[in-house]
């Protein structure tokens, strides 16, 4: 495949015109030998690696990756500008959606095909991509695949066994790893479950000499900096960031101001599309770790009445549940079942007092799970520790109007889709839903806990 070639592909189908740097020899490299690792920065283009040769090879590029919102954001873009027919299977879509995506790639009406990496885990799907005339298979965040990665998750175990099989029904079928982060340890072990010494690996090592020069403040403009960073050959001095307009006014010493819009400020909940569940909102949130989420996360087992409780804490939960439902007809409040936040039916009827919604304790566990959710080590783990536990009883259809999800903290989110499923199982309630929850935690991958 020529120079020319590629570049005449890259402006007319993907509208740019030029490649950013090591794109263009990774896209060669796998062309060429078939089976590469690639381990570039964030924001360096990666999802090009494989967009491009899909328009070059005739069969179907199957993206193995864990990233679903990324997931959706690709296969819109690939689809609206590009051109590109994609489709994905995921738990984050109905059974139909999953199906209509599994047809298509059946009948060849897409290039690209998006998995989940927990979707290998079910026989029937693994023989459905053997049945595939798969053309290049990519695995995407590749550093999971490896027991070293910072971010192990089991159902990449099943990447190396679908990998053989593949191979063993098309041994010219390229393989792409991509990721962002890879030690010499990580490398080695996502080498080998690629295919071991047939794998060329191309790392960028620029990137971390960018990295310091940003960090020691000694590159001049931040914005330039970071737009070099990219690839930006022609990047100008943005005249805005504090290097290029020094700061002239006092910081404040004691940080008194800033302490109070860190703890004032709400965190947003993302939709689920799946259960139809609307963006919702945290009050606390872990990254932060403000005296309040301490003490609350500290006090949630123990004190069993929102009286009990750090009256500052009230305060921010009365004024964020106010702007919440500003605008909205609220139907009831639905919390969420729990065996160890004490105060949960203390705080739920204090928000029923004061704004007049009616509480609908509705949900219960069918099937308690085997585990909390922060004993366990990564998200798919979360996923089936909860899946089709809960259940809703409703003695009479719920009001009109929105149902606030009531819960004390939310993590991977899993336990929140599983009550919208358990509320959407009924098929007779269309509310709107939105989350609500005192705050938001981090899990750690690979070990309890958050982050």
């Amino acid at each position: 495949m020529s120079t020319t070639h590629l570049e005449s592909l890259l402006r007319m189908r993907f509208g740019f015109q030029e490649f950013r740097p090591g794109q263009r020899e990774a896209i060669e490299t796998l062309l060429s030998q078939g089976k590469l690792l690639c381990i570039h920065p964030t924001g360096r283009g990666k999802s090009l690696l494989y967009q491009l040769p899909s328009c070059l090879l005739d069969g179907l590029t199957v993206v193995i990756s864990p990233l679903l919102a990324l997931m959706r954001d690709q296969i819109d873009q690939l689809n609206r500008r590009f051109k590109i027919p994609a489709a994905a299977i995921n738990t984050d879509q109905s059974e139909e959606e999953n199906g209509a995506a599994r047809f298509a790639a059946l009948n060849g009406k897409i290039k690209i095909l998006f998995l989940a990496p927990e979707q290998l885990d079910h026989v029937d799907r693994f023989h459905f991509l053997l049945s595939l005339p798969i053309s290049l298979i990519v695995v995407d965040e590749a550093h999971c695949i490896s027991t070293w990665g910072h971010d192990f998750r089991p159902s990449y175990r099943q990447i190396s066994h679908l990998l053989s099989h593949v191979q063993s029904h098309n041994p010219h079928i390229k393989m792409l790893g991509l990721t962002a982060t890879a030690n010499s340890k990580v490398e080695e072990d996502i080498r080998k479950q690629l295919g071991g010494g047939a794998v060329v690996t191309l790392r960028d090592s620029i990137e971390l000499q960018k990295m310091l020069t940003y960090s020691r403040q000694t590159g001049g403009c931040r914005m330039a900096t970071l737009r070099e960073a990219l690839g930006d050959v022609h990047a100008t001095h943005c005249g805005h960031c504090d290097a290029c307009r020094p700061r002239v006014e006092p910081i404040c010493e004691n940080g008194t101001v800033a302490m109070k819009w860190l703890q004032d400020r709400s965190f947003p909940i993302p939709p689920v599309a799946l259960h139809k569940v609307s963006a919702g909102v945290s009050l606390l949130d872990s990254k932060v770790r403000s005296p309040l989420f301490v003490r609350f996360m500290k006090e949630r087992a123990v004190v069993s009445s929102y009286q009990e409780m750090d009256s500052e804490l009230i305060d921010l939960l009365l004024r964020q549940f106010t702007t919440l439902i500003q605008d909205k007809t609220i139907g009831a409040i639905i919390p969420l079942p729990s065996t160890t936040w004490k105060a949960r039916d203390s705080i739920v009827e204090l928000l029923s007092c004061r704004f007049q919604i009616p509480i609908l304790n509705a949900l219960s566990w069918k099937d308690l799970p085997l585990k909390r959710q922060g004993e366990l080590l990564n998200n798919d783990q979360r996923h089936h520790n909860v899946h089709q536990r809960m259940e809703v009883c409703f003695s009479a259809p719920p009001p009109r109007g929105c149902l606030i999800l009531f819960d004390d903290y939310i993590g991977s989110g899993n336990t929140l889709k599983e009550a919208a499923r358990a509320i959407r199982a009924t098929k007779t309630i269309s509310n709107q839903i939105i989350p609500f929850t005192i705050a938001a935690v981090k899990w750690h991958l690979g070990k309890p806990g958050f982050a």
